[in-house]
């Protein structure tokens, strides 16, 4: 099964980093999706963060007390269920590529701005 990283997510605008207060799992246990298995602290709040796929614990990479930044290493998840390595947001696989294609929204907003002012429409105020 595939092994992911866990990265510390963006929990907040403006902030750069948090502390890591408490680990809710032991290497080696079952995780759930959406199940919270640490707890991190910033300026503004205290959060229990969850796992983002089902799966199990292989380890931590950082100890409670430590002041990690915004998308900093901390553990490892063996992930049991292949689907949810697609699905993952804010962590990246160890073992495989994940890969994205398609248009992005500036993308398409560029294309927009590039159209002749004939075809442009505009209304009276």
């Amino acid at each position: 099964m595939p092994v992911i990283s866990l990265r510390v997510p963006q929990l907040g605008e403006g902030l750069h980093e948090a502390l890591l207060v408490d680990l809710l799992k032991r290497p080696g246990d079952a995780i759930q999706r959406d199940e919270p298995i640490y707890t991190m602290e910033t300026d503004k709040a205290t959060t229990e963060v969850e796992s983002p796929c089902k799966g199990v614990l292989v380890q931590w990479m950082a100890e409670p007390g430590s002041v990690l930044a915004i998308g900093a290493e901390i553990g490892l998840i063996e992930v049991t269920e292949p689907a949810d390595v697609a699905e993952v947001a804010g962590v990246s696989p160890t073992d495989q590529t994940v890969q994205t294609t398609g248009q992005t929204y500036n993308d398409s907003l560029s294309k927009k701005s590039e159209e002749p002012a004939s075809q442009q429409l505009s209304s009276p105020l």
